[in-house]
């Protein structure tokens, strides 16, 4: 019976919990916090449909929020300037082939500076992200494995794992290729390293994890012929260690997926920028919600809420 009214209760929750923000006026608030350059909005996608990407666009230009990018959130923290009035940050996880027309293009018409995270493995080989091949439903043995289970292991028993699957499934290319990283890269598209395979950091030796953090932004220089300063977490993973390679492989910034806004205070985390994901089977509605950070904090005193009722 619980584990089918937890799921009936979050679809209803996920229903109605933004109008609730809208009618109470949460979202309001942060638009004024913005508006008196207190917050900056920070916010991430990986594979999002046009649609819905160029819906949130639309929604940040008609209530005046002004787009800025990694070097402009760098330039203020490096020279202390005052934030900007109704200021956001979009930034990219991966390179999915689909960024191209989905994504890059949107941002081109628009205008609007994006910063897409690459995870070179899955561009280099032309297949799947080891994610496709765990969550792949032709394979029985899949089943044993998920993700959360993956992130409890060392990286190199990961590693067997996910080859393993991949001499069973074949999963066609996911990824842009290297000359299309090179064509959509310009003045409002720019590239920053996401690790060569994406793993759970923290799980990583300390050989492993300088060679994922430092590599590929060596492998990113090479294909691009440019500088590769900006670095993001694969699962937002990282710990001190992972602080101090990143810093010490050369990038100038790093970026979390803590949920939360740049404010004068978390920007001095320069290397754990966080960022407020977009969950791209959600409605524009609910993900208006997310973007602008006013979902969080009620979700977890609802959750908390619905627990102590179900237990």
């Amino acid at each position: 019976m619980l584990t089918r009214v937890k799921p009936l209760l979050r679809k209803i929750f996920e229903f109605f919990f933004p109008y609730y923000l809208f009618v109470t006026g949460k979202i309001r608030n942060v638009k004024k916090a913005s508006s008196e350059g207190k917050v900056i909005l920070s916010v991430f996608f990986h594979n999002p449909k046009k649609d819905l990407f160029e819906s949130l666009i639309k929604w940040f230009i008609e209530n005046h929020y002004n787009f800025i990018s990694v070097d402009q959130l760098y330039e203020i923290y490096a020279k202390d300037k005052p934030f900007p009035v109704n200021a956001v940050l979009l930034t990219v996880d991966d390179g999915w082939k689909e960024n191209k027309d989905n994504l890059v293009a949107v941002a081109n018409k628009y205008n609007i500076p994006v910063t897409i995270f690459i995870n070179t493995d899955p561009i280099k080989n032309g297949d799947g992200y080891w994610v496709s091949y765990l969550n792949h439903k032709s394979i029985q043995t899949v089943k044993s494995h998920s993700v959360d289970s993956l992130k409890k292991i060392n990286n190199s028993d990961r590693v067997k794992i996910i080859d393993e699957l991949k001499s069973m499934i074949s999963i066609p290319r996911e990824a842009l290729t290297i000359d299309e990283l090179k064509k959509i890269q310009s003045a409002n598209i720019s590239l920053g390293a996401h690790t060569i395979t994406h793993p759970f950091l923290v799980k990583c030796t300390d050989e492993e994890a300088q060679h994922e953090i430092k590599g590929s932004r060596d492998i990113l220089e090479n294909w691009l012929g440019s500088k590769v300063d900006t670095f993001a977490y694969p699962f937002g993973n990282y710990g001190d260690r992972e602080l101090a390679l990143v810093k010490a492989a050369g990038y100038k910034m790093a970026f979390s997926t803590i949920s939360d806004y740049i404010t004068k205070e978390s920007i001095k985390g320069i290397y754990k920028i966080p960022r407020f994901e977009v969950v791209e089977t959600a409605s524009v509605l609910e993900n208006i919600c997310r973007m602008t950070g006013a979902w969080y904090e009620i979700e977890s005193k609802f959750k908390k809420a619905i627990s102590k009722q179900l237990l």
